[in-house]
């Protein structure tokens, strides 16, 4: 995980420029912060400069929606945690892809800077826990892993010299 000096990489997804440039004023200096104009281009972004701790993205994008951008980069990295914002979706398309997307959050656009700012801590949040938890289990699997072997050599030492 990044060290407490180190700030937080966030990655906003929005085709209209505008929009992009506003999270660049209210987020770049709190945030280490990349942009992107289409799901395609956030893919590669993702896999050249990830990985990322918090993904936010907007629903109505041409060629790949938001929905289907968050999906995809779920895949590429099952840690990123993910907002969508939507303004004009469908609520059955929206209620799908937070469900087959993993989306932690689902937020109304436009949304208020402190209201955005108030779910991307918290997303860094669940990022920070999802993390602890991996580490964890892998510190426990290895104790168990030593444990194990230990206790075959004591036992079993011809068959753990094999």
């Amino acid at each position: 995980m990044d060290s407490p000096n180190e700030r937080p990489k966030v990655l906003f997804v929005d085709d209209e420029a505008s929009i992009l440039k506003g999270f660049k004023l209210n987020f770049g200096r709190i945030f280490d912060l990349h942009t992107s104009v289409s799901g395609r281009d956030a893919l590669q972004i993702a896999d050249e400069q990830g990985p990322f701790e918090v993904i936010v993205s907007d629903f109505s994008m041409p060629l790949m929606n938001g929905a289907e951008f968050l999906e995809r980069i779920r895949e590429q990295d099952r840690e990123v945690v993910t907002i969508l914002l939507t303004g004009q979706a469908d609520f059955g398309d929206v209620c799908a892809a937070v469900e087959k997307g993993g989306i932690f959050r689902l937020l109304a656009k436009p949304c208020h800077p402190d209201v955005l700012k108030k779910n991307i801590d918290q997303a860094l949040e669940q990022y920070r826990l999802i993390r602890t938890e991996k580490e964890l289990l892998e510190q426990t699997l290895g104790a168990t892993l030593n444990v194990l072997s230990s206790l075959l050599s004591a036992t079993k030492p011809k068959i753990y010299r094999r």
